[in-house]
């Protein structure tokens, strides 16, 4: 999933439920999804779960690459995101 956090709500494993504003659904040809191992969660409560922000550390690379990609598919325009 690619998503404006401040504009998501809700998601799911594959998807965003809820959302505010434009919502994409980048084609299975260009995206693989990929499971690694079944969820932990279990009994553990909202608030002793722990926020994984280590993908921030590539988003100056990252965020201009995935854009790149995106607009060679023409799945974004060239005004660049929304």
């Amino acid at each position: 999933m690619i998503v404006q956090p401040r504009l998501v709500e809700q998601t799911s494993v594959h998807e965003v439920i809820k959302n505010f504003g434009e919502r994409f659904k980048v084609p299975m040809d260009i995206c693989r999804i990929i499971h690694v191992r079944v969820a932990l969660r279990g009994s553990l409560k909202f608030e002793q779960l722990r926020e994984d922000k280590r993908l921030w550390d590539f988003q100056k690379k990252l965020i201009p690459n995935v854009d790149k990609v995106l607009k060679r598919e023409g799945l974004l325009g060239s005004e660049g995101r929304s």
